[in-house]
């Protein structure tokens, strides 16, 4: 049982790390998914597969391939001048993520509570510059542990909202390029979360890779499905804000609202956490340990200072365009493995048949 241990671990690594603001507060879910309507079904199995096959083929490929850095592993799947290209991209875009989280969770503090934004922030910073100091088992454990409290909130506050919602509408619109909107969300996700799969790869057989992905997409289905359905039915009745899925938690009791926030907490302290991490193990290879972490923790409180609005809508956009890339290389790596295994497959059946005749 111990592959199933595994599998659960990675999963719980992968899905929290997917769940960062933007999916926490129902933004991005709405933007595309339920804004499709009944067409944004379609986007979320294609997302939810999508991401599944990604997390199977990396973590299978970076073990087979017997390395755990996220550089090694690029070089291997294309081009040296592309892997550099899209390393670069990957890691600053990782800068942003961490300090987006950071924004985000003290714009929404300030919101709330009106606590002056530079508390909640610190506080953040704090929480992973803890994890960060304790080590890879530490990391791997919290994320694990994280992403079942985050999930579990969700799930609590999703079926709270259907069961007790006000009188709603139903939201059929007029279908649009789900499919573009899909592999766009994929992309840009996946770009740092192959980084962080490429740690947990040396570490995974392909048995427990197959599970974890399994175990992903069993529940980044019902999570995506519990959003999309809410999303609609609020998406045009009510105005939204740019935290959708709290301002309807706060419809419908303070303490609701009150958990909610805390789960998105969580869900951006889990994502800040991962980037955070991956950054530090990049860095550590030319700076010492203590000095490359608090390096980091700096560059990601002055970048907080900028919106995390402006972060999130023409950022994420423009990275979600280049992963593409990255998720094209993972794809034709693992076909080209295949087809060499099955060359390799029909030569010994040859040699075989050639003995016999013998």
């Amino acid at each position: 049982m111990i592959f199933l241990k595994k599998a659960f671990i990675v999963s719980g690594v992968f899905i929290s790390s997917i769940i960062g603001a933007g999916f926490a507060s129902g933004n991005e879910i709405l933007f595309y998914f339920s804004k499709f309507g009944k067409f944004g079904l379609f986007g979320i199995l294609l997302t939810v597969m999508l991401f599944c096959v990604l997390q199977y083929l990396i973590l299978s490929q970076s073990n087979a391939m017997g390395t755990t850095n996220f550089d090694e592993y690029l070089n291997n799947i294309m081009g040296k001048y592309p892997a550099v290209f899209i390393s670069v991209c990957a890691y600053t875009f990782m800068v942003f993520i961490f300090s987006a989280m950071l924004s985000g969770f003290g714009e929404m503090i300030a919101m709330l509570y009106g606590i002056d934004k530079l508390w909640p922030v610190l506080f953040m910073l704090a929480c992973c510059y803890f994890i960060l100091i304790k080590g890879y088992n530490f990391f791997v454990k919290s994320e694990s542990l994280l992403s079942v409290l985050i999930v579990a909130s969700i799930i609590f506050a999703g079926f709270y909202i259907l069961l007790f919602r006000e009188s709603s509408v139903a939201a059929v619109k007029l279908p649009q390029s789900w499919f573009t909107s899909s592999v766009s969300y994929v992309s840009y996700n996946i770009l740092t979360l192959s980084s962080v799969l490429c740690l947990m790869g040396k570490e995974t057989n392909k048995k427990s890779a197959l599970f974890s992905s399994a175990i992903t997409f069993s529940v980044l289905f019902i999570l995506m499905i519990i959003f999309w359905y809410i999303l609609c039915i609020y998406s045009g009745m009510i105005s939204l804000g740019a935290i959708p899925m709290l301002t309807i938690c706060y419809r419908q009791s303070n303490w609701l609202g009150i958990i909610y926030s805390c789960a998105i907490f969580l869900a951006m302290l889990t994502t800040a956490i991962t980037n955070c991490y991956v950054l530090s193990q990049k860095l550590n290879i030319y700076i010492k340990k203590p000095l490359c972490d608090l390096l980091i923790i700096v560059s990601a409180f002055f970048l907080s200072a900028l919106d995390f609005t402006f972060i999130v809508d023409k950022l994420y956009r423009f990275v979600g365009v280049i992963s593409v890339f990255l998720i094209f290389a993972v794809i034709r790596k693992n076909f080209f493995v295949n087809f060499e295994n099955f060359k390799k497959n029909i030569e010994k059946l040859r040699k075989q048949e050639k003995n016999k005749d013998i």
